[in-house]
């Protein structure tokens, strides 16, 4: 019974929008939950991707009973944690400095909102910092000479395009079989 709820929240095989639909949602939440389950649909993300860059029998040939979901969900995976997933994404160059610091400011920020026990915000200075610290989204605008309608000073919506955008490019970079693998790795 417990697998069936967790292929529920783990596919691998999404149908495109999905996770934008689900980031949508969570945007209309309280601070809290916009935090969380955002951040959690960014680490699926990365998630998937990673899984782009496995060989399909990686896991077997040392461990024979694991396969890639092994890698990530049982209790010694090596991947099972956000910290890791983003640790090893800038270890294999899928992205630089800039996506790696940004996903390590998500998951503090998500920490944040999960662990405290008063009532925090986005504007609350603290994690008002972090979110205007965020520089993914800036830096890849910059580089391709566009612009986006959003309050640059507003902390939970630059959170929130940072998270859509980082996302859509991280499903882009993981796409199996995909050219853009090959292209010019992520800031």
């Amino acid at each position: 019974m417990a697998n069936k709820i967790r292929r529920l929240s783990r596919p691998l095989d999404f149908v495109d929008g999905d996770d934008l639909a689900a980031l949508d949602e969570a945007a209309n939440g309280s601070p809290r939950a916009a935090a969380i389950v955002t951040t959690a649909l960014v680490e699926d993300a990365l998630r998937w991707c990673l899984c782009g860059f496995l060989t399909p029998d990686a896991d077997r040939a040392e461990l024979p009973a694991l396969d890639h979901a092994d890698v990530f969900d049982n209790e010694i995976a090596p991947l099972k944690t956000f910290h890791a997933k983003i640790v090893i994404g800038y270890s294999l160059g899928i992205y630089g400095t800039v996506t790696r610091d940004d996903l390590q400011r998500m998951k503090r920020i998500r920490n944040a909102f999960a662990h405290s026990p008063r009532s925090i915000t986005f504007e609350t200075r603290e994690v008002s910092s972090e979110c205007l610290g965020l520089r993914y989204l800036d830096t890849t605008l910059a580089n391709m000479h566009k612009t986006i309608e959003f309050d640059d000073n507003n902390p939970r919506q630059k959170f929130l395009e940072t998270a859509r955008l980082l996302i859509l490019d991280l499903h882009a970079i993981g796409f199996p079989k995909s050219d853009k693998r090959h292209l010019e790795k992520m800031l």
